[in-house]
């Protein structure tokens, strides 16, 4: 995607790790959405009867974002029916999403997913896609 703010194209690459140690991971081939990532803090109410008239609130523990990723739908690409098999499995998987500005800075998220769901588009005059879901279990590392 473009970023207007300073005329560079962010590069993101998605990779799924193999839970080896140590963990290799590896591209997941033809992602074409990724619908955001990210912590928000839950707030708690500290208000009392201290307080100038008006609620008080500090941060309480942060949530994962729920993640869709849509892919180009490909029954060979080991990535994908590993990702549809960890659904099942109701497994938690290491991922990295790497985005490179294309003027030599990377940065690499690394992140624990709950896997959560899969969601096959078949298509007639389109392209097929599976739709996995995913939710942030953790922090998110940023090298």
């Amino acid at each position: 995607m473009a970023n207007s703010a300073n005329g560079y194209i962010d590069l993101w690459t998605f990779k799924r790790g193999d839970g080896g140690g140590p963990e290799v991971f590896t591209e997941i081939v033809g992602v074409v959405d990724v619908g955001g990532f990210g912590l928000t803090n839950d707030t708690v109410d500290v208000t009392n009867f201290s307080s100038p008239g008006v609620r008080e609130y500090i941060g309480g523990l942060a949530d994962g974002s729920d993640v869709t990723m849509t892919i180009i739908r490909d029954p060979a690409e080991a990535q994908q029916e590993g990702m549809r098999a960890d659904v099942t499995a109701k497994a938690n998987r290491n991922f990295q999403f790497v985005e490179d500005d294309g003027q030599g800075t990377t940065i690499t998220y690394d992140i624990n997913m709950t896997m959560v769901s899969w969601v096959q588009g078949p298509a007639y005059e389109d392209k097929s896609t599976i739709d996995v879901g995913m939710k942030i279990s953790g922090a998110i590392v940023e090298s």
